[in-house]
């Protein structure tokens, strides 16, 4: 079975004796916060990040569900992990969804009672005050006599 996932890649193949630099994250980052149409963006190298790009990283204030910093042999892994969130998140949500409904059904047939309450203790108001005036007619009429 197939399932969509909406992404973006970077790739950056450095020599071995390179690392990522923090303006090549902030690069990756900045590209992120621009596209708005993904479910994941994907930052892969084949070399290490430097301590500062590390830090970079660590003080992104977007979403870092959003992203993901892997080693090109971690790539493939790595998809499958977030396709598989993603189909988690979206069974929660189709969860949540139904519970909603099933929340708005019941509190409509709470209306629907609150309504029929309401009109039964105003109907029984009315009689109690037909009551209390024929209480008072045949007090009325007693006291004449």
């Amino acid at each position: 079975q197939y399932r969509e996932l909406h992404w973006f890649i970077q790739c950056k193949y450095k020599n071995g004796n390179y690392e990522i630099y923090i303006s090549e994250i902030r690069e990756f980052l900045n590209t992120t916060k621009r596209k708005t149409n993904y479910h994941i963006a994907f930052f892969v190298s084949n070399v290490k990040l430097t301590n500062y790009a590390i830090n970079e990283l660590e003080n992104y204030t977007g979403d870092k569900d959003k992203i993901c910093i892997c080693l090109i042999q971690d790539f493939i892994p790595k998809v499958h992990e977030y396709e598989k969130m993603l189909v988690n998140n979206k069974i929660k949500l189709e969860q949540k969804k139904t519970k909603c409904l099933e929340y708005e059904i019941e509190n409509r047939i709470l209306k629907n009672y609150n309504e029929k309450l309401e009109n039964t203790i105003k109907e029984l108001e009315k009689k109690l005050d037909d009551i209390k005036n024929q209480n008072n007619l045949i007090l009325e009429i007693l006291t004449k006599k």
